[in-house]
This record gives structure tokens, C-alpha cells and sequence, in this order.
């Protein structure tokens, strides 16, 4: 399939580019394809990297029904919605590191991650038949529920998380669109003639209204938890980025709580600024990590309060399933 792509997408970029040099052309890629084998992402990229710009990928998790393990446990389900991002990070590694192998800098091909979200699936595994295999059940159920997810606070982390990746790789993933802003696996519900944010549209709310302009680099520190079920071990309770303004005045500390149940009192050390001795704190931290909004109903929702007596050295504590930024004024 690869080949195939390969063989007609090379004449159709050339034909393209000979009308409109300017244009930018985008491939298809596979995101779960980075392992030392021949796959997709490596087959095409051999055969065209000179005609490609961008790679596109696409990741939901789970990708299918959720494994039998996890099914009506919401606090493994937690775990493992949280932890996924951690993977999404190594692949994306993998995935940039293959890019590069291939053009030896020949060319800067770039990332578009174009497609991606988590659902909050609760169908239990069918069986295959006959009739149908799973995988075409799979297909089904999505039809028969159009994915119409409620997102709970949850999967607002999940989101909050690949923020904080897309910030990380922000010089090789310009693109990154999450799917669907409205209904569907949406930011936005409506009806008729109503309409409300989800957990996930509050969280692209404060990382919209409160982040920075550039990378600041950070590191942290943090105790971890493993995800037996998936084989997932040391993912960090912290997530943790910086952002500065474009006029370099605001400092933006995003801090995320990963822990289900508990507040973890966390120490913020600042180099090479100093600071005004009062802040902002905005943050989402409803009462139950699958917390939801509704119609009329706000449970999950942004929060701002003042803090004082900052300094370059302090401690600050996370409630437990919380997203926070931090707001500091720069000398």
C-alpha cells in the first residue's frame, strides 16, 4: 500500500508545484508505523521526501475498544488516559528522528499532526462473528454513536498533556488540530438552540487565554506511577512546560497534577530572571477527575486567584487531577 501511495503521489506533488511552486504539500504518514522494520512512514519518505513538506499524522486513543483489563475501572481507565501523552511523545521522537535519518538534512520536513483526540469509550469488546469481525464492528459502533462523547475531565488532562507535547515540539510540529471543535469528540456541545464547553474545551480555554509566545526551557522532577495493564511504567504524576511572552515580560509555568486522588506540593525554582512578588494562579481542578459539564451545569471550569510572596524559589501546591498556570511577572 505504501508503494502504491508512494507511486502516485510523487507525480500528482510535481504536477502541483509546476502550476504553484509556492505551494506546500502534505503526505500521508502513520503514526504507530516507527519501528526498525520496513513501514508506511519509511516507504513513502523514501520515495518522496523531496516532494513533501509535511508529514500528517493522526492519533486517538484508545485506537479501538478498550482492553478487557480496563473496562468499568475508573481509575485504571484514569491512568492510562493521562499516561497515553507519554507515548504520543517517544513515538513523535521516533518519528522525527526516521524523518531526518532519511533526508540526512537534506530537507526540514515538518510534522503535521492533524488529527487527534481521546474518546471516552465504553463499549465492550464484541466477538468476532462470521458476519462481522471486530474490526468491522468497531466501524459499526462508531457509526451507530457518531462518538458522541461528553468529554469529562479525564480526558481534559489527555488534552492539557498533548498541549504540552505540541509546545515541546514546537520548531517540527507547527500543525496540530484536534478533533472535533463542535459535538462529536467536541470542545463545544450545542442543541438546537443551546450550548456549553467540556472538560477539554475549558482546557483549550486556559491554555488559549494564559501561555506564551516561545518554549521556555524546563525540568522536573516528580514521583511516578505505572499502568500495569498497558505496560506503561514511570510516567511522571508532574507535567510540566514554560512559556515566555512575546514581549518577554510574562512568565508561564503550566503545571499538571496527574495524581487521581492526591494535592502534591510542588517546588518552582526560576533561573535567570528575577521577579515581581505577586502573581496569577488560573486553574481547572473540579472536585472528581470524571467530572463533566452540561447544559446549565459548569463542573469543570477556570478559576483565577492572586498569589503573593513569589520569589524565584517557592513551593505551590497542585490539587489532585488539576491544570494550572502560573502567571508571573518578569523584572
Amino acid at each position: 500500500m505504501a508503494e502504491g501511495y508512494s507511486t502516485y503521489y510523487v507525480p500528482m506533488a510535481r504536477a502541483m508545484r509546476a502550476i504553484d511552486p509556492s505551494i506546500r504539500l502534505t503526505a500521508v504518514g502513520g503514526f504507530d508505523e516507527v519501528s526498525g522494520q520496513a513501514s508506511w512512514n519509511e516507504t513513502v519518505l523514501n520515495a518522496a521526501w523531496q516532494d513533501i513538506d509535511y508529514l500528517s499524522l493522526h492519533h486517538y486513543f484508545p485506537a479501538g475498544y478498550w482492553p478487557p483489563a480496563l473496562l468499568q475501572r475508573p481509575f485504571a481507565q484514569y491512568r492510562a488516559v493521562v499516561a497515553e501523552p507519554t507515548n504520543v511523545e517517544q513515538k513523535l521522537r521516533e518519528t522525527i528522528a526516521l524523518v531526518d535519518r532519511i533526508t540526512q538534512g537534506r530537507k526540514k520536513i515538518q510534522i503535521a499532526f492533524d488529527e487527534w483526540n481521546e474518546w471516552d469509550w465504553d463499549y465492550p469488546l464484541p466477538l468476532p462473528s462470521p458476519e462481522r469481525s471486530v474490526v468491522n464492528q468497531f466501524i459499526d459502533t462508531i457509526g451507530k454513536s457518531a462518538l458522541e462523547f461528553n468529554q469529562p475531565m479525564r480526558d481534559g488532562l489527555f488534552e492539557a498533556r498533548m498541549l504540552h507535547n505540541f509546545m515541546r515540539f514546537g520548531d517540527r510540529v507547527p500543525i496540530a488540530v484536534r478533533t472535533h471543535p463542535i459535538n462529536s469528540l467536541a470542545a463545544l456541545r450545542t442543541d438546537s438552540t443551546r450550548v456549553f464547553m467540556t472538560a477539554s474545551g475549558k482546557m483549550m480555554q486556559l491554555y488559549r487565554q494564559h501561555s506564551g509566545a516561545s518554549l521556555v526551557k524546563t525540568e522536573a522532577q516528580a514521583p511516578t506511577f505505572d499502568v500495569p495493564e498497558e505496560g506503561w511504567t514511570g510516567i511522571s504524576y508532574i507535567d510540566a512546560v514554560a512559556t515566555r511572552s512575546a514581549n518577554g515580560r510574562k512568565l508561564f509555568v503550566h503545571l499538571l497534577n496527574l495524581h487521581p486522588s492526591e494535592a502534591l506540593a510542588t517546588h518552582l525554582h526560576i533561573e535567570g530572571s528575577a521577579v515581581e512578588p505577586s502573581a496569577d494562579v488560573w486553574q481547572i481542578a473540579p472536585q472528581d477527575f470524571m467530572s463533566r459539564n452540561n447544559f446549565e451545569i459548569t463542573n469543570v471550569d477556570i478559576t483565577h486567584a492572586p498569589l503573593d510572596r513569589v520569589t524565584t524559589d517557592f513551593v505551590y501546591t497542585l490539587p489532585a487531577h488539576s491544570a494550572t498556570t502560573v502567571e508571573i511577572s518578569l523584572k
